[in-house]
């Protein structure tokens, strides 16, 4: 019986790499909360990639930044989430005008508001995780600090580290990257930002917490 479950497989694979998209150009995003895709991420990164090439493997993340006249305090949590929920629905329509499958599907959508600021950012998707494998980011080193920690004061008993359970492609660690490549003065841990993630689960949105302890994080209901 393994035979048609490596067929099945196989067929899954050709189904993935099948469908033909277009990235030969950058395309303008269609909704109003300006959801695009990355497409430096997509075609040149961890190296320049052939964007006529549908057959290679690629990195996909989606994300906005919006600035606001009024300070996003004014904005309840309800207001947030369902901004979140748009921009998830924004991602999928930016796909589509892509020709992408959905292997190149996102599974969450992570909102970080602060001042009159906010940033959407979707999970990565794709087998190298900009995270760990991009040098010298606040967030690795963040992350990093954390494998310290575990490993010297947690169930790590000074021998294990213990990496990002998403391998760091997280919508909350998409967010921060982007929130520090145009800001790096300030640190998120000062702007006391609300943070709140919608992840795709049985073709259901859910709200969720942010990755972390809830407690030291200003997430969404709190």
């Amino acid at each position: 019986m393994l035979a048609p479950n490596i067929s099945l497989l196989l067929l899954g694979i050709a189904c993935a790499f099948g469908k033909a998209y277009d990235l030969t150009k950058p395309l303008k995003p269609k909704g109003p909360l300006g959801v695009t895709l990355d497409y430096s991420l997509a075609t040149a990164w961890p190296e320049p990639r052939d964007p006529k090439d549908n057959k290679v493997f690629r990195n996909w993340v989606w994300t906005s930044h919006l600035q606001f006249k009024n300070p996003v305090s004014e904005i309840t949590d309800g207001q947030l989430w369902k901004i979140a929920r748009d921009a998830w629905d924004e991602a999928q329509i930016d796909r589509d005008q892509y020709g992408l499958s959905d292997y190149s599907k996102p599974s969450a959508m992570t909102i970080l508001a602060w001042g009159n600021e906010i940033i959407l950012a979707s999970s990565q998707k794709g087998r190298s995780s900009f995270t760990y494998e991009y040098k010298n980011t606040p967030v690795r080193e963040t992350l990093e600090l954390c494998q310290i920690v575990w490993r010297e004061d947690g169930p790590g008993d000074g021998k294990t580290d213990k990496k990002h359970r998403t391998e760091g492609k997280c919508g909350e660690l998409m967010a921060a990257h982007l929130y520090y490549s145009e800001d790096a003065t300030i640190t998120l841990a000062e702007r006391n930002a609300r943070v709140g993630t919608v992840v795709e689960k049985r073709k259901n949105l859910e709200n969720t917490d942010p990755c972390g302890d809830p407690k030291n994080q200003g997430h969404l209901g709190l």
